[in-house]
């Protein structure tokens, strides 16, 4: 799974996750599928492209266009040229449109652009707007052509209510041509990576590019690691999650502010986790509780946690799920300079605060969050505030003037916060990973002797037995290292269970350490005696380098071992879903030496 794109097919994992999905790159960025929604995006001599004889020379080329004329910034002889007629209306030119676009969505357009001869220093023009109905929605922009490749990258713009698609359009009143390559529209507030189409728009994420408007089913490679640095590759491996947190991303919108302002901007500082210039500014506008809200529907019974991403301004940051009026509620309050939870607390019936923390993800930004049990059934809110530290009851309190960067809120149900799941108008579920090899791997799975090791790291405590890994065969049988909650004590155990019952081994007993790694390797030989844990033992564990269990081996039923899992356990419903990072996995035919088990785990 460290090879994003296998070099061959066998034995290669299958991955279903049918929605896309979020990780952190190796750049330390998070990552989400862009996709460029333009057709031909290298071809506008083609009928995708639009040529309005008033602001295109349609005589000359085919309609207006000359194309492969010269070297593109890819390399090859692929750019084409653009023959303008002069004049001043900026909604007649070369254009496309992408119909599909939805109300309350945020699109960009990306295009490159270069100077020829006399037409060095001169100025083309470029529109993107609201393809139809309600208020007029657009963005222009003058570009000066350079005897480079310069990508333009638009403003971008809004869809409100009653609009219908977006349009991007190229004029000009001052060049006769320029050399023109690599269009792009995506939805987000600035332009991500090229994605060249042709008779579809395509995706990108984690390295693949795909036909279509969804990253499904792609492994995630996820670099983040502890302290705001990128760390080893781990494969991300989680259950389903729905962020029910509307505009994360803006707070513009959705969120009502009270004694606060909300700013965008382009600058440095408001480089978000993504790597984007689309974090806002919370600024309080006046002392006492300075909040940005969003409604949300609480169900008695439920675990919910709360998190959003948030970088030092003049204040602190704080956190609030209240019943609408905060007679009840809990609250956090974080100072971003120190990384430390300033002050906590509930008021009234009804609120739990299980757990609060942070973590850092780099540049300055740090993903707060807090996990809340309902004890009643309300109508309430979510709450981001700037704060002065303090808070009276859990009304958290500001200083006028205080202020914080705020990104990539997300409410979801459960006790751990998974990976960051944007939303614009509607909650997104994300699917969970279920990755599996089956068939031409049953040869590389010891049937009788052999070692399994995996390093892993979970995010949270499982409600149900899941595990990294099960080596499977029909029936809930098979071979698994998994956590069972509902041991006494609870642990990281290994399991061996055929036709005739279970035996299981406790090898990591305690309370589970989240978030970190362990290393564990599991040497198991039928013919063996667990005895002493001599070599010929019949489970030996290892753990971090140090020898935890010995135990015996339930033989596989005459069926065999024919399915690799990084997900589920030996037992309950044979699915159940793991919630971690998976750093390494290794299976190998032979019961390696004590010595062996020892130094694989150091």
């Amino acid at each position: 799974m460290y090879s994003q794109i296998p070099t061959s097919g066998a034995g290669d994992f299958t991955v279903t996750r049918a929605t896309s999905a979020t990780r952190v790159n190796a750049s330390g960025y998070i990552e989400s599928a862009k996709t460029n929604l333009l057709l031909r995006s290298e071809e506008f001599d083609n009928a995708s492209w639009s040529k309005n004889a008033t602001g295109i020379n349609t005589s000359i080329g085919t309609s207006g266009i000359q194309a492969n004329v010269a070297i593109s910034p890819d390399g090859t002889q692929n750019a084409d040229r653009v023959n303008f007629n002069l004049q001043a209306d900026l909604d007649v030119g070369l254009s496309q449109s992408y119909a599909a676009a939805t109300v309350g969505q945020v699109y960009n357009t990306s295009i490159y652009f270069k100077g020829e001869g006399t037409n060095i220093g001169k100025q083309i023009k470029v529109r993107i707007k609201r393809l139809s109905g309600g208020s007029l929605v657009l963005s222009d922009a003058t570009i000066t052509l350079t005897s480079d490749w310069v990508r333009f990258a638009s403003s971008a713009i809004t869809l409100v209510a009653s609009n219908s698609g977006v349009n991007v359009i190229v004029s000009s009143n001052d060049a006769t041509d320029a050399l023109i390559w690599g269009a792009q529209v995506e939805e987000g507030s600035s332009a991500s990576e090229y994605i060249p189409t042709t008779t579809v728009a395509r995706t990108r994420f984690a390295g693949v590019t795909v036909d279509g408007t969804s990253a499904i089913n792609i492994p995630r490679l996820d670099y983040f690691a502890s302290g705001g640095v990128v760390g080893c590759p781990a494969l991300l491996v989680e259950p389903s999650g729905s962020n029910a947190c509307l505009q994360s991303e803006n707070f513009l919108t959705t969120w009502s502010p009270t004694n606060i302002s909300v700013t965008t901007g382009t600058t440095a500082a408001f480089t978000a986790p993504d790597g984007t210039t689309n974090a806002d500014l919370l600024t309080a506008s006046a002392s006492g509780s300075a909040r940005i809200i969003q409604s949300f529907s609480f169900v008695s019974g439920t675990t919910y946690t709360y998190s959003a991403f948030a970088k030092a301004g003049s204040g602190f940051f704080g956190l609030t799920l209240e019943n609408g009026g905060v007679a009840s509620g809990a609250a956090v309050i974080w100072n971003l300079n120190t990384v430390a939870i300033a002050v906590s607390g509930t008021a009234g019936a009804g609120y739990t605060l299980q757990s609060q923390g942070i973590e850092d993800y780099g540049n300055g930004w740090y993903r707060c969050r807090m996990t809340v049990l309902l004890g009643r059934t309300v109508a309430g809110n979510m709450r981001a505030n700037t704060s002065d530290g303090t808070m009276s009851s859990t009304v958290i309190q500001s200083a006028s003037g205080n202020t914080v960067y705020i990104w990539g809120a997300q409410i979801e149900t459960g006790s751990v916060a998974t990976s960051y799941i944007p939303t614009t108008t509607a909650a997104v579920t994300r699917n969970a990973d279920v990755i599996s090899v089956s068939g031409a791997v049953s040869g590389s799975i010891g049937q009788t002797v052999g070692t399994i090791y995996c390093e892993f790291a979970f995010f949270g405590t499982p409600t149900s037995r899941s595990g990294p890994i099960y080596l499977r065969q029909a029936g809930l049988r098979g071979l698994s290292i998994n956590f069972a909650p509902s041991d006494s004590p609870a642990g990281i155990r290994f399991s061996s269970r055929n036709n005739g019952g279970e035996t299981a081994i406790n090898i990591v007993s305690g309370a589970l350490q989240i978030g970190t790694y362990y290393k564990i390797a599991i040497g198991y030989d039928a013919s063996g005696t667990a005895a002493g844990g001599s070599q010929a033992s019949g489970v030996v564990a290892y753990v971090n380098g140090v020898q935890t269990a010995i135990g015996a081996f339930r033989v596989p039923d005459a069926a065999g071992l024919t399915e690799f899992r990084m997900y589920g356990a030996n037992a309950g419903s044979d699915v159940e879903e793991f919630n971690g990072r998976i750093r390494a996995a290794a299976l190998y035919t032979t019961r390696l030496t004590n010595a062996q088990l020892a130094a694989l785990t150091t």
